[in-house]
C-alpha cells in the first residue's frame, strides 16, 4: 500500500492545470474551507473561464462527508437547467 501511494500519490501526478483553459465543458470545483490547500487551488482554478470554484465554509477536505445535504444540493443545483449557488 505505501509503495502505490508513492508511486500513484499527487505528488507524482502531473500537472494539467495550464490544459483547464482547452475545456469544452464547464468544470465544479469543491473544497472546503478549512482545507487550506485546496482551498487555494480553488482560488487559482477560478481564474479559468469554464471553471467554477465554491469553497464551503464550515468544511475541510472532505466536503460531501462533513456536509453531505449542502454538497448534494450545490451538485444538485450543477446540473443542466438548474441555477447555481
Amino acid at each position: 500500500l505505501a509503495q502505490t501511494l508513492r508511486a500513484t500519490g499527487q505528488g507524482n501526478l502531473p500537472d494539467i492545470s495550464q490544459r483547464l483553459q482547452d475545456l469544452n465543458v464547464a468544470l465544479l470545483y469543491i473544497t472546503g474551507a478549512l482545507d487550506q490547500k485546496y482551498r487555494q487551488i480553488a482560488e487559482q482554478l477560478s481564474t479559468y473561464k469554464r471553471v467554477r470554484s465554491l469553497i464551503v465554509e464550515g468544511a475541510g477536505h472532505n466536503v460531501h462527508l462533513e456536509l453531505p445535504q449542502h454538497f448534494n444540493l450545490i451538485l444538485s443545483n450543477s446540473l443542466p437547467g438548474r441555477t447555481m449557488l
